[in-house]
């Protein structure tokens, strides 16, 4: 294993977000859908989600404010900490 900076990276790609009210209640989402590349190597950058999405509520009740989150994140690759070789988590 040996640690390395990468000279040159891109990461292009497109982000989305929506968000409304229904009352007091806000309802938000959000998706991210990108491409992040070694521009020397043309390789995945470790770490790296291609996609992830995410979903939000929250709600102002009196004097109470709440609310709740779910993010999901696709596979990353990464380095496996008992080989060192490269897989995806």
């Amino acid at each position: 294993f040996e640690a390395g900076n990468i000279a040159r990276a891109s990461n292009r790609g497109l982000e989305l977000l929506a968000e409304t009210a229904v009352g007091d209640a806000r309802f938000g989402a959000e998706a991210t859908f990108q491409n992040p590349r070694n521009d020397d190597s043309g390789a995945l950058l470790k770490r790296r989600a291609r996609s992830s999405v995410a979903l939000r509520y929250a709600d102002e009740s009196g004097p109470w404010h709440w609310g709740a989150a779910l993010r999901y994140m696709g596979k990353r690759l990464d380095t496996d900490p008992a080989t060192f070789a490269d897989a995806f988590n």
